[in-house]
């Protein structure tokens, strides 16, 4: 009898000031059907943005396995399109990219000329240049972005394959359908 077939290891990214907990019930629910889930947390909130990509990456790198699945949660999503361009691109990636920071962020576009003196996170979503890292070329990423229809924080940019959900920009990691959504995206 052969060995069932592994599921690739799920990484969590958390937003900008949204801890690692904010994930968990996510992680609950896929860890019924994925062996590997981690909850990946910033290392250097506010100070270092250069340090959270290198470790993120690191983190992404660490598994032994061909394919690997992420979902990222805004400015979360910004760190993990960073972080690939650092891993090995003969690993496919599985991308779900809930409530992702694409573009300048209105809010935070608006403070800048204080925000973007306050964190490196805030001078990256001020800007809509610098808030639009593209994915890695010549890496093989399947992804799905999911919006929520009541997005007040973050600009909804329109992508490939995407999903449209009832809720705010937190309170989609809160949703047992958004939980189901995920899993459902994984599997495929």
């Amino acid at each position: 009898m052969s060995d069932p077939v592994k599921s690739p290891p799920v990484v969590l990214v958390p937003g900008f000031m949204s801890p690692a907990w904010t994930m968990w019930p996510l992680a609950k629910y896929l860890q019924r059907s994925n062996e590997t889930i981690v909850r990946w947390d910033y290392p250097r909130i506010f100070t270092d943005l250069d340090a959270s990509i290198v470790s993120l990456s690191k983190q992404l790198s660490a598994f032994d396995a061909s394919s690997i699945s992420i979902v990222s949660h805004s400015f979360g999503d910004w760190l993990t399109r960073s972080a690939l361009h650092l891993v090995n691109s003969q690993r496919s990636v599985r991308l779900i990219s809930i409530c992702p920071v694409t573009t300048a962020v209105p809010l935070v576009k608006l403070t800048r000329p204080i925000s973007q003196y306050l964190a490196p996170e805030l001078r990256i979503m001020s800007r809509a240049t610098s808030a639009a890292v593209s994915l890695p070329v010549g890496m093989e990423i399947d992804r799905t972005v999911v919006h929520a229809k009541g997005e007040i924080l973050v600009r909804q940019q329109k992508a490939d394959d995407q999903r449209f959900v009832l809720g705010s920009h937190t309170s989609v990691l809160f949703q047992p359908n958004v939980w189901k959504l995920v899993h459902d995206e994984l599997q495929r």
